[in-house]
């Protein structure tokens, strides 16, 4: 009792326990807004895209637990099963590996052909994966890495997929960021005057934030195709926070070394990954009458885009680079349908 005594009396707890509390509550503002809508997934299909680890692998084992039927889409077979072997059971069991490598076209065209196999329609596609390198870096298919890998791949996906996702209400959700209110617009317009790649004249970090305009262009490109020929899919793209995942392991060695010193405020100030998961799961999740087509999502609400990413005629300018792009690297490969 005098313990208690003494701990009661002492300003030093109290203050302690203010901190704590102080701690806690910031750490649910940084965190955001949960989803508030929460339906069945029963029968339902959904294919994520680099779902082995981080927000692909939340928004996975919520849906699972929800009972959709989940599609991992991953480059490393290993990696995705060990990340299946992690759920219970009975989600196991609703789950299927198919190999897809968004920075390989040809691998993309192969995963389509896969998931036909399957004789499933497409109730949710989720352009999940992405990457971030610092240095400049061509594909096997003469395209920059992070453009491939966060949009092309993504594009050519959507594409070979859209008319098995018209049979019912579908949605196609990806996964941008904000850092496309960072794009420099004589930067963007110099990439888009031509279709030839150039090392030495853009960084890996600039066009990576290109590639996150992209995803916000070509979910509004995706949107109009679908009003008009598409009537039972929408799609949207979200910016899920600032978040601790795997994608830093491209970053230059010296950021990585800041980030380690730094490492607790970081983690105190980013999203945790299921936080990270809950605007996509809003969308999963939402009516489909309330999901709007075309928009923008952070927190599990619509957000504003760039001033930048509302134009029309930058919209379509790119729009049509893309497919220049595309037709450059898919010569002799295989042919996209006709959208």
């Amino acid at each position: 009792m005098d313990l208690l005594d003494k701990l009661v009396k002492n300003p030093l707890v109290y203050y302690c326990i203010g901190v704590a509390i102080l701690l806690w509550l910031g750490r649910k503002f940084f965190n955001g807004p949960w989803t508030p809508v929460k339906n069945s997934m029963v029968d339902t299909t959904v294919i994520i895209t680099g779902c082995n680890s981080g927000i692909g692998f939340k928004t996975a084992e919520d849906l699972l637990s929800q009972g959709a039927f989940v599609i991992f889409a991953c480059r490393d077979e290993k990696r995705a099963n060990q990340a299946i072997e992690t759920l219970p059971l009975k989600s196991q069991k609703r789950t299927h590996f198919i190999k897809l490598d968004l920075s390989d076209l040809n691998s993309v065209n192969s995963f389509a052909k896969e998931f036909r196999k399957l004789n499933r329609p497409i109730d949710i596609l989720i352009n999940n994966a992405g990457t971030f390198n610092f240095e400049f870096k061509l594909t096997k298919d003469n395209i920059e890495s992070n453009m491939q890998a966060n949009h092309f791949g993504p594009m050519v996906l959507t594409l070979l997929l859209l008319d098995l996702m018209d049979k019912r209400e579908s949605r196609i959700i990806n996964v941008a960021s904000k850092g496309h209110k960072f794009v420099n617009e004589a930067d963007f317009k110099k990439l888009i005057s031509r279709v030839n790649f150039k090392g030495d004249e853009f960084s890996g970090h600039m066009i990576y934030q290109i590639s996150k305009l992209a995803n916000i262009f070509f979910t509004q490109h995706i949107a109009e195709i679908c009003e008009n020929k598409y009537p039972y899919i929408k799609a949207a793209c979200v910016h899920p926070g600032s978040i601790l995942t795997d994608i830093g392991r491209n970053f230059h060695w010296v950021l990585k070394i800041l980030m380690t010193i730094l490492y607790p405020i970081i983690w105190y100030i980013s999203k945790s990954i299921a936080a990270g998961a809950q605007t996509t799961l809003y969308l999963c999740y939402e009516d489909f009458n309330k999901f709007s087509n075309g928009e923008y999502y952070k927190d599990c609400r619509r957000a504003e885009v760039s001033d930048f990413a509302k134009d029309l005629e930058t919209r379509v300018r790119f729009t049509k680079w893309s497919y220049e792009v595309l037709d450059k690297a898919l010569a002799g490969k295989f042919e996209l349908p006709m959208v």
